[in-house]
């Protein structure tokens, strides 16, 4: 658990940085702390989120055409008609870079080690609300820019956009995680085991001992469940996400047909279990 704790340490530290560039960037003579706190905050986005790290250029890359887009739409496409038709076209643009952030992610949940869907639904509003609040963002700065409204607006706009980024690249970091090796005490015995402890089979009632397998298809990674009394392979029902052993016809709760091999979520392949190359996961 303490990794956990130092990624949210780490998390803290990226918003931190972020908070102190947005505030150099407000006055033209502290610019070295502008500059400052974004190169802390890309060290801390490399450190938290190790896997996708990657991901904070696309969300610079949709926020920088925002910028560029609002401007010609909100200060410079008042009074021009051809710039404020280029504004939208760069909006568009935007968007697009937006939907590719959301179909790579969808790719990276689809593929990750777990057989079951991790909810994106929430982290899809999050992600439109970042490209809408980046926008407004864009409108209340030139609001103070050209019309001396407060600068507030824009302030708050900027630090919705800093918490919205550590939210949008948190979760998609998480797919990428190992499982959690946490202390059990079983009797007079101390064992370290995968979390979360739910899982345990469904017909003997023992826990599972967590393996990985990779697809004989396309190589992508998922969670084996091990019951060392049934001496088999247990996983989830996909409708009701009950555990079953490998073998059954029917799942024991919903009744619901069983596919007769593995299923790899990413290619979509069903498998017999022996083509898959499975390993055991490392405890420590």
């Amino acid at each position: 658990m303490e990794k956990l704790d130092q990624r949210y340490l780490y998390l803290m530290g990226f918003i931190g940085a972020a908070l102190v560039s947005l505030y150099g960037g407000l006055y033209e003579d502290l610019w070295y702390i502008w500059l400052g706190g974004i190169i802390v905050a890309l060290i801390f986005v490399f450190i938290t989120f190790p896997h996708v790290w990657m991901y904070s250029f696309w969300f610079a890359g949709m926020y920088a055409l925002c910028i560029f887009g609002g401007i010609m739409i909100f200060a410079l496409g008042r009074e021009n008609t051809l710039i404020l038709i280029g504004g939208i076209a760069v909006e568009i643009g935007a968007y697009y870079v937006m939907y590719v952030i959301w179909w790579k992610t969808i790719k990276l949940r689809d593929s990750s080690a777990d057989e079951y869907y991790t909810p994106l639904g929430l982290w899809s509003i999050a992600l439109m609300s970042f490209f809408l609040i980046s926008n407004l963002s864009v409108l209340t700065w030139s609001q103070w820019a050209i019309e001396s409204r407060t600068i507030m607006r824009y302030v708050f706009s900027e630090g919705v956009l800093i918490l919205l980024l550590g939210y949008l690249l948190w979760v998609p970091e998480t797919f990428s995680w190992e499982p959690l090796i946490v202390p059990m005490i079983q009797g007079e015995e101390k064992i370290m085991t995968a979390v979360p402890v739910e899982d345990i089979c469904s017909v003997c009632g023992t826990e599972f001992k967590m393996e990985r397998g990779f697809c004989p298809s396309c190589g992508s990674p998922r969670v084996f469940r091990w019951c060392p009394v049934c001496e088999q392979y247990s996983f989830r029902c996909e409708n009701c996400k009950e555990f079953n052993l490998v073998g059954e016809k029917k799942c024991r709760s919903c009744k619901t047909a069983l596919p007769e091999g593995v299923h790899c979520r990413s290619c979509g392949e069903i498998t017999h279990l022996d083509k898959w190359k499975i390993e055991k996961v490392t405890r420590s």
